[in-house]
């Protein structure tokens, strides 16, 4: 099961997310952050960067933000569209 939500701040490898299903909580909730990339190189995402919590055991607290979500298609003229994709 995964939750979508913003990142409002970092602090070594963990993300603090507010998630977009809960519109009174503006965060708190501190996750290990683990890229699509590993440990290959290490980039923490920016504040309002949009991520997916992953709960796989249905803990919350053992939850994992997965990654960031692309959310810049509509402006982004090169890759906005898969029509537009080189082949």
């Amino acid at each position: 099961m995964s939750f979508v939500g913003s990142i409002v701040g970092t602090q070594g490898e963990q993300v603090e997310v507010a998630f977009d299903i809960d519109k009174s909580a503006a965060g708190g909730n501190s996750y290990g952050f683990a890229p699509a990339t590993g440990n290959l190189m290490y980039c923490m995402p920016q504040k309002g960067t949009k991520t997916a919590l992953y709960i796989g055991n249905g803990d919350e607290a053992q939850g994992i933000a997965t990654g960031c979500i692309r959310t810049n298609g509509s402006t982004c003229e090169g890759t906005g569209s898969p029509e537009k994709f080189p082949v």
